[in-house]
């Protein structure tokens, strides 16, 4: 049986069984969608080749670390402290990038915090 075909397959993590508590305390479904948009958005500027595919990786090895979390309820806040782990180890522009958007930070004080605690011994 030789179609002369080739097919591939995809396997992703399924976390639709995740509630997600927004800041605002708000619930909702786990939305792989929102958390590879943010990610995403955090691109711009950088000179990644491949957007799509560093996106892709990343939002992949961050459902792995949340999967392994084994909650069935998480905080935004939570997914963000992954995010920013796993972004200042792989990309440090991009990593400046969330993290100014997620924290919004104003002060040069409040900046230096955010970046010891990120990028000691890196």
């Amino acid at each position: 049986m030789d179609c002369g075909e080739r097919f591939t397959t995809h396997e992703t993590i399924d976390l639709t069984h995740l509630v997600v508590i927004k800041k605002s305390g708000k619930r909702e479904r786990y939305s792989r969608a929102k958390l590879y948009s943010g990610i995403f958005w955090s691109t711009h500027g950088s000179k990644i080749i491949d957007k799509q595919k560093f996106v892709d990786e990343i939002t992949s090895q961050i459902e792995r670390k949340i999967l392994f979390l084994k909650k069935k309820v998480i905080t935004t806040e939570e997914i963000a402290e992954i995010v920013l782990k796993q972004l200042s180890t792989a990309n440090i522009s991009v990593f400046l990038r969330f993290l100014s958007y997620r924290e919004q930070l104003w002060t040069k004080s409040e900046l230096d915090r955010k970046l010891k605690k990120y990028l000691v011994n890196k």
